[in-house]
């Protein structure tokens, strides 16, 4: 859960395996950072945002990436790695 305007900085996640996570209410923006090996081959830079009823599927240990929450509502979603 976030209020508008927060998120969380670039980053890299420390887990065992993928993740998703589905939102349930608000809007948050994600943004991508090429992963170092692939440098030169993929964009350098992609930014999505994801809307209530809509799941991101993402392997944080690979790309950096950072969330900004939009809009005028508090972000609630529910997440979970798997296997």
């Amino acid at each position: 859960m976030g209020l508008p305007g927060h998120g969380a900085p670039m980053h890299i996640d420390f887990v065992k395996t993928s993740s998703w996570q589905a939102q349930l209410r608000g809007q948050k923006k994600w943004t991508f950072e090429t992963p170092p090996d692939c440098f030169g081959v993929c964009s350098s830079k992609l930014e999505v945002t994801v809307t209530p009823g809509e799941i991101i599927v993402l392997d944080g240990n690979r790309w950096f990436h950072q969330t900004q929450i939009k809009g005028n509502d508090m972000s609630i979603v529910i997440g979970s790695e798997y296997y």
